[in-house]
């Protein structure tokens, strides 16, 4: 559930280095293997046919929930949630990016000159939907 979550860069370096990690060990590369024979996390990328990496992923799966959300039903909690407004503010050390602030950042870096209203519109039809957010896009 990583797409709900409004991920900082350190959260992301932390996922990627554990992602290779986790990468590394399922092909049997040892610590010494990996200093001694030079093996880059990018060379075992190309060589596996790996070509995201986990912040990528993370985005694609944000915008694949926005998109599920955005044809939800008005009165369903989670889109209630996203639309909805509290008639108070944030606290003063409160979070700075709000999970909505952080989706229309990874769906305008994708397509940034629509409005923020076409998503919903884009969003209706589910394959036009998946068309649009194609990891090749992001």
């Amino acid at each position: 559930m990583a797409q709900t979550w409004t991920s900082k860069a350190p959260d992301l370096r932390g996922l990627n280095a554990f992602h290779h990690q986790c990468v590394r060990a399922i092909v049997s590369i040892s610590r010494h293997q990996k200093w001694d024979d030079r093996v880059t996390s990018s060379t075992l990328a190309k060589t596996l046919g790996i070509d995201s990496d986990i912040g990528d992923i993370i985005r694609e799966r944000r915008l694949r929930w926005l998109g599920h959300i955005g044809r939800m039903d008005d009165d369903r909690l989670p889109k209630c949630t996203l639309f909805g407004e509290l008639s108070a503010t944030r606290p003063q050390h409160g979070p700075s990016r709000r999970w909505w602030d952080v989706a229309v950042d990874d769906f305008n870096r994708i397509h940034p000159c629509v409005p923020e209203k076409e998503w919903l519109d884009t969003a209706q039809n589910r394959w036009e939907w998946r068309e649009v957010i194609q990891p090749s896009a992001l």
